[in-house]
């Protein structure tokens, strides 16, 4: 097999590997997807495709311009993540469909616990 090929192959089974995840742990793991989770997955699909394309097309030119765009919906997807990774860790908003929105840690705005906010029940008091 040549190098060629096996370029190809990992241009197919990387993206599938990924899109497979994301789909087991949403039909086996139960774990539903957020508008931005099936955003995400599509650029998977098209790098897919594309690679399937270019193994068709091997050895020609046409073949290394559509890795040239799988590798580009690749990009597109890292950066569709990245915005969703902010949404969920509470850096911007997001779609209203995201889970994000929470969060990961205090804000300046909300007051954190403290021994002296924290209110503690007084024992009852005897009135004889």
């Amino acid at each position: 097999m040549t190098m060629t090929r096996t370029l190809l192959f990992a241009a197919i089974l990387g993206p599938a590997a990924v899109l497979g995840a994301a789909l087991f742990s949403q039909y086996v793991g139960g774990l539903n997807p957020c508008q931005m989770c099936i955003w995400q997955r599509w650029p998977h699909g098209v790098a897919i495709a594309l690679a399937l394309i270019a193994l068709a097309l091997a050895p020609r030119r046409a073949a290394t311009v559509a890795l040239y765009l799988g590798a580009l919906a690749l990009i597109i997807g890292a950066g569709i993540g990245a915005f969703h990774a902010g949404v969920e860790l509470g850096y911007w908003e997001g779609p209203t469909t995201c889970s994000g929105g929470r969060p990961s840690r205090p804000s300046s705005t909300s007051p954190t616990p403290t021994s002296a906010t924290r209110t503690s029940a007084a024992p009852p008091t005897s009135t004889r």
